[in-house]
C-alpha cells in the first residue's frame, strides 16, 4: 500500500472542508426560507389553518385552508419565494377555526421561523410544538415558548 502524499491530503482536506461548508449553507438557507415563510404567513389569514417546515430547501405545508381560492393565494405567495427547490402541499380544504389561542400559534410561529423543521399547531385548548430540532436548541426553544404563554404548549420534539 502506497503512503498518502501531501497532495492527497490537501485534496481530502480541501473536500471535507467544501462538503462541511454546504451543509452549514443549506442549514443557514432552510432557516432564512423558514423565516421568509413565517413572515408571509403572519400578515396572510390564508395561512391559519396551516403548519411548515424546511429540510434541504424542501418545504412541506399541511393543514387546511377554508377554500380553493385560499389554497390558490398560499401557492402564489410560495411562488414569490424563490430559494424554495420545491413544495410539498398536504392541504384539504376544509373549515379553518380562529380559535382564542390563534394570537398565541402566531407569536410562537415568530419564535419557530429559526427552526426550519419544528411547526406548531392549535388544538382546543393547548398548542401543539412537533418536529425536529438539534438536541443543544431544544431547552432553548422550549423556554421562548413557555415565556410567551407558560403551560399552554406540549410539545413532540425529536432530538438530534
Amino acid at each position: 500500500m502506497e503512503p498518502i502524499t501531501n497532495f492527497t491530503r490537501l485534496y481530502l482536506s480541501s473536500f471535507l472542508v467544501i462538503l462541511v461548508m454546504s451543509s452549514c449553507g443549506q442549514e443557514d438557507r432552510d432557516r432564512q426560507l423558514k423565516a421568509d415563510i413565517t413572515i408571509k404567513a403572519k400578515n396572510d389569514v390564508n395561512f391559519a389553518g396551516l403548519q411548515f417546515f424546511v429540510d434541504k430547501g424542501i418545504v412541506t405545508i399541511k393543514g387546511s385552508c377554508p377554500t380553493e381560492k385560499s389554497l390558490a393565494a398560499v401557492r402564489q405567495t410560495l411562488e414569490t419565494i424563490h430559494i424554495i427547490d420545491s413544495v410539498s402541499y398536504q392541504i384539504s380544504v376544509a373549515p379553518v377555526q380562529l380559535g382564542p389561542l390563534f394570537s398565541y400559534k402566531q407569536s410562537v410561529d415568530s419564535v419557530l421561523a429559526k427552526y426550519p423543521m419544528v411547526s406548531s399547531q392549535v388544538s382546543d385548548s393547548s398548542l401543539i410544538v412537533s418536529g425536529v430540532v438539534k438536541e443543544k436548541e431544544a431547552d432553548k426553544l422550549k423556554d421562548a415558548i413557555d415565556k410567551i404563554n407558560p403551560g399552554i404548549a406540549v410539545y413532540q420534539l425529536q432530538q438530534l
